[in-house]
């Protein structure tokens, strides 16, 4: 991995990690067969080391997670433009790994979950009904984080 050009932008583990578990969603980019380069916005969820997001069956992102395991998701936290200085106040996260397609329906209702968990805490008590009502529609991913960087302007 790069080391980041601005040394002093660099986040620690402990709010870099924050960033991740609190932003709503984010983009995961893979590349295509023809090396196309694809980003997609997902929710997502931080357990330990890995990220979950959830699909339906079929599409793109597939193809290309099926094509190579590789990744990576971008989040973007607090940003403020200070125009009368040019600039702006920002927070970012970038986690690199590999990505994989979950088939097992357990491992997919409990990515499901943790989801929801997060997302939507309000409705668990209904959570497991619709989670079963949609699970022949619905895949999940899992990304296994290799290496993360966190990154702000806050002067």
């Amino acid at each position: 991995m790069k080391t980041m050009r601005l040394a002093k932008q660099e986040l620690d583990n402990e709010r870099t990690r924050r960033i991740l578990e609190t932003t709503f969603y984010g983009i995961l980019s893979t590349v295509s067969e023809d090396d196309m380069p694809y980003g997609v916005p997902l929710n997502h969820v931080l357990v330990d080391n890995k990220l979950y997001f959830h699909c339906t069956v079929k599409g793109h992102k597939l193809d290309n997670i099926l094509h190579s395991s590789k990744a990576c998701f971008t989040v973007v936290g607090d940003t403020k433009m200070l125009p009368e200085i040019f600039t702006a106040h920002f927070e970012s996260v970038i986690a690199f790994g590999t990505v994989r397609i979950l088939h097992d329906p357990m491992d997919i209702t409990r990515a499901l979950r943790l989801l929801c968990e997060k997302n939507i805490p309000q409705r668990l008590d209904v959570v497991d009904s619709v989670i079963a009502g949609y699970l022949s529609k619905l895949t999940a991913l899992e990304m296994t984080i290799e290496h993360l960087t966190g990154k702000a302007s806050e002067d």
